[in-house]
C-alpha cells in the first residue's frame, strides 16, 4: 500500500461559520471515493477546468441540517451552481433562488 501524501487541510468561510476539512487522498484519487459514495460527480473531466457537482440528495441533507438558519441569496446561488440536477432538489420554502 502506497503511503499517503501529507494531508491537505482547507478552510471554507461560509457565512459566519468556518468549516474545516482534511483530505487524505493523493492528487487525482478523490474522484473515485466521491463517486463510489454517490456524493459528487466530476463534470468535463477531459477539460483543464473540470468541476465537481454535488448530488441532489446530499444538498437536501445539508439543507435539512441548517435548522432555523437561512442562507443569503449569494450563498443560495453558490449552492445552486454546485448542485447536479438542481430541478430534482426539494428546495425549502424559504429558498429564493430557483433553478431554471
Amino acid at each position: 500500500m502506497e503511503a499517503l501524501e501529507k494531508p491537505q487541510v482547507s478552510t471554507v468561510q461560509f457565512a459566519r461559520r468556518k468549516i474545516f476539512f482534511t483530505i487524505y487522498a493523493k492528487d487525482g484519487e478523490v474522484e473515485k471515493p466521491m463517486r463510489k459514495l454517490g456524493m459528487a460527480l466530476l463534470l468535463d473531466r477531459s477539460q483543464v477546468l473540470a468541476r465537481w457537482v454535488i448530488e441532489p440528495w446530499l444538498v437536501q441533507a445539508a439543507l435539512a441540517r441548517l435548522g432555523d438558519r437561512r442562507l443569503t441569496i449569494e450563498e443560495q446561488e453558490v449552492v445552486l451552481a454546485a448542485t447536479r440536477k438542481p430541478l430534482t432538489v426539494e428546495w425549502p420554502e424559504w429558498w429564493e433562488t430557483k433553478p431554471s
